[in-house]
C-alpha cells in the first residue's frame, strides 16, 4: 500500500511540473482524468474488484516552441482492445519549434502523424515547409510504437524503421490535394496515398482517394464519393470504391477476411428541422463470385437517435440496431442512456449469435474546470459473457491564455 501510494505521489508531482512549467507559455491547455473501473467479468485480467485508471494530456506553447503530450495508464488491459490501453502507454510527448515566419517546423519525440491509409504513432522526428496558401512537405523518420498488446514503451529495433513523407496543395480556393508515402519496417515495400477534393458550383462536394500497395504492386482500394446539398440541409450521397483483400473484425473482435469487393452506394439525409432528421443509405458488394448488400439508417429528435445497420458480404452477415437519450438538467447535470442489440453469423462456424449491451451514465459539473462522471456498461456476447463494468473518476480540463 506504501509503494503504491509513492507512485501516485510521483504521478502527480510530475502532473505538476508540467503544468507549472507551462505557466511561461503563450497558451496550456491540460486535461487530467482519475479515476477507475468496478469490473465483473470472465475474462478480467486480474481478480480484483478495481481496476485503476488515469490519463493526462497537456499542450503548451511559447514563442515557436511548443509542447504535446498524452499518457494514459489503466490496470484493466488486453480486454477489448480498442476501449483500452496497455498498462504504460505513452501515447504522444512531442516537442517543435516553428521559426517565426511560419514556413519551417522542426519537431521530435513520439509524435502522431495521419496518412491516407495507415496513421501512425511513432518515436523520431519530422521537418514541415510550408508555403502558406499554396503547399506544404513533411518528412519524417523513426520507430514504430509497440503495440497495446506488449508491456515496452520503446523499440528501437531497426528492422522497424518507418519512414514517409507527405505533400499537400492548397493553391486553389475550394479545392485541395494530398499525396503521401509511408514504409514501415524492413519487411514492407510502401505505399502511396492520394487524396483530391473540392467543392464545386451549385452545393456539391467531391471527394476521392486511393492508395496503391508497392507490396502488392497493385491498389488496395480506390473510393470516389460525392455529396450534393439540396434544399437547405438536405444531402445526397453517392459513392463507388474499390478494396483488395482485407482484415476486418465484427464489433466484438472476431476477426475475419473480407474479399475484394466493389461497393456502390447512394443515400439520402433529410432536415426536417434543426432538431429532426432522418437518413437512409443503400448500397451493393460485389464480390467475384457473390453480390451483397448493405443498409444504414439514421433516425434523431432533439437528444435522442436510433441507428439500424444490415451488412450481407462474403465473410459473414449481421444486423445492428442502436440507441439513446441524452438529458441535460440544470446546465450542470446530464444523463445519458442507450442500448444496443446485434445479431451476426461468420461464414466458417455458421452459427447465429446475438449479443446486446445497455450503457447509463451521469455527469455532473462541479466547477468551470471541473466534472465528475460515473458511467454504467452490461454487455452480453460469445466473446465477454456477463461483463459488467461501472466507471468512476473525476475530469479537469483547463485552457489559459498567457
Amino acid at each position: 500500500m506504501k509503494i503504491r501510494t509513492l507512485t501516485i505521489l510521483k504521478k502527480t508531482g510530475i502532473i505538476l511540473f508540467l503544468v507549472s512549467f507551462g505557466m511561461g507559455a503563450d497558451f496550456i491547455r491540460s486535461q487530467v482524468t482519475l479515476g477507475g473501473y468496478l469490473l465483473e467479468s470472465k475474462d478480467a485480467s486480474e481478480d480484483k474488484p478495481v481496476y485503476q485508471h488515469e490519463s493526462v494530456k497537456l499542450n503548451l506553447a511559447k514563442s515557436g516552441f511548443a509542447f504535446n503530450g498524452a499518457y494514459r495508464y489503466s490496470d484493466l488491459y488486453y480486454i477489448r482492445p480498442s476501449s483500452y490501453q496497455s498498462r504504460n502507454r505513452l501515447a504522444m510527448a512531442e516537442l517543435s519549434y516553428t521559426i517565426p515566419q511560419n514556413w519551417l517546423k522542426l519537431s521530435a519525440g513520439r509524435s502522431f502523424v495521419p496518412m491516407v491509409d495507415r496513421a501512425l504513432f511513432y518515436d523520431g522526428g519530422m521537418i514541415t515547409y510550408k508555403m502558406p496558401r499554396q503547399f506544404s512537405i513533411d518528412a519524417f523518420g523513426g520507430w514504430q510504437v509497440p503495440n497495446i498488446f506488449t508491456e515496452q514503451m520503446f523499440d528501437f529495433d531497426p528492422d522497424r524503421f518507418t519512414t514517409g513523407g507527405k505533400f499537400k496543395y492548397t493553391g486553389i480556393k475550394g479545392v485541395f490535394g494530398h499525396v503521401d508515402f509511408l514504409k514501415q519496417g524492413i519487411d514492407d515495400n510502401g505505399s502511396v496515398g492520394l487524396e483530391l477534393g473540392g467543392e464545386l458550383p451549385k452545393r456539391i462536394t467531391v471527394l476521392s482517394d486511393a492508395v496503391f500497395n508497392f507490396n502488392t504492386q497493385g491498389l488496395s482500394y480506390i473510393d470516389l464519393s460525392s455529396q450534393l446539398q439540396v434544399r437547405k440541409y438536405d444531402q445526397v450521397r453517392v459513392l463507388f470504391s474499390w478494396e483488395d483483400n482485407d482484415i476486418d473484425t465484427t464489433r466484438y473482435y472476431e476477426y475475419l477476411v473480407n474479399a475484394a469487393h466493389m461497393k456502390v452506394l447512394a443515400g439520402y439525409e433529410m432536415f426536417f428541422n434543426r432538431h429532426l432528421s432522418a437518413s437512409l443509405d443503400y448500397g451493393l458488394l460485389v464480390y467475384e463470385n457473390f453480390v451483397g448488400h448493405l443498409i444504414y439508417s439514421h433516425f434523431h429528435a432533439y437528444d435522442a437517435y436510433i441507428k439500424c445497420k444490415s451488412k450481407f458480404q462474403s465473410a459473414t452477415n449481421d444486423f445492428d440496431v442502436s440507441g439513446g437519450y441524452e438529458l441535460e438538467l440544470f446546465r450542470r447535470l446530464t444523463l445519458h442512456a442507450g442500448t444496443g442489440y446485434l445479431s451476426y453469423e461468420l461464414e466458417r462456424d455458421s452459427k447465429r449469435k446475438d449479443a446486446y449491451y445497455i450503457e447509463s451514465g451521469v455527469e455532473v459539473i462541479v466547477l468551470k474546470t471541473l466534472k465528475i462522471l460515473v458511467n454504467y456498461e452490461f454487455l452480453n456476447n460469445t466473446t465477454y459473457n456477463s461483463d459488467q463494468r461501472i466507471f468512476f473518476g473525476c475530469y479537469f480540463n483547463h485552457f489559459k491564455r498567457l
